[in-house]
């Protein structure tokens, strides 16, 4: 559900800025702040507050990073403007704990829940099937995804395309030079992981950014991927995560991918 915002900063002593927006449900909002956040390990937390005619509302939110502001924009019956003020708070005490949560299991799967929810897992490890060749063991994939009642909305390994892995986005046709791979397949190339660092993990999301290499059966990368994801506490039956990737050229070889014609 993408949400497109004007920013306007109001004052320079608390964070004080307008959003501009239009109609529709809570949203989930990611906004990059002017300046750094004091961490939470150095005893701030962040204070956000709705300011109406009728005073100021608190609204649940955490700092990513420390740049990047999250909470979610109450539901609008028409396009208009929202007020918010966000202060640092020295907290005394143990800060609040996290809500949104990733367990992370031996088997390089990690899990994203919301309190005892689960929400979705994130394969950074290889997942294999027993009985299937190892060609088609594969990583860097979501899946499982939960649905508001606990259902698994993806599959893995579909007896018809055992290559196919719930919600994943690499290409069938990766040109290196003149050579063409189909790690999509899975026949002559696949991502390999390479490393993961855990976002912030708090009330309203948790996020992780993981690395991998797409790489030839003879050894040779290809594609050098990074990918963030963040997921965000469910609103009622909704359910939302950000995905952002950037990919590079592994070597000095002209790179091009795409899909099948």
């Amino acid at each position: 559900m993408p949400l497109f915002l004007a920013l306007s900063l109001l004052s320079s002593g608390p964070f004080d800025f307008e959003l501009t927006s239009p109609p529709g449900p809570v949203s989930p909002v990611a906004l990059k702040l002017p300046g750094r956040f004091p961490p939470r390990n150095e005893g701030f937390v962040p204070r956000l507050y709705r300011l109406s005619p009728e005073g100021r509302k608190p609204v649940e939110c955490q700092i990513e990073g420390g740049r990047r502001l999250c909470f979610f924009l109450p539901a609008r019956k028409s396009r208009g403007v929202e007020r918010f003020s966000l202060e640092a708070v020295k907290h005394k005490g143990t800060p609040p704990g996290d809500v949104v949560k990733i367990l992370e299991p031996r088997t390089g799967a990690f899990l994203f829940r919301f309190n005892d929810q689960p929400l979705l897992s994130f394969n950074y490890g290889f997942v294999k099937k027993e009985g299937l060749s190892p060609r088609y063991d594969r990583c860097d994939y979501i899946h499982p995804v939960f649905g508001p009642e606990g259902e698994r909305l993806t599959d893995d390994f579909p007896k018809d395309h055992p290559h196919h892995r719930g919600i994943f986005w690499i290409w069938p046709r990766v040109f290196v030079g003149e050579k063409l791979y189909d790690p999509w397949a899975l026949a002559d190339s696949r991502q390999w992981p390479r490393s993961l660092a855990l976002g912030e993990r708090g009330p309203v999301c948790a996020s992780l950014e993981a690395e991998f290499m797409w790489r030839a059966a003879d050894g040779g990368d290809l594609v050098r991927e990074k990918v963030f994801l963040r997921v965000w506490r469910p609103v009622g039956t909704t359910r939302v995560f950000d995905l952002e990737f950037r990919l590079w050229a592994a070597g000095p070889a002209p790179t091009k991918i795409g899909g099948r014609p």
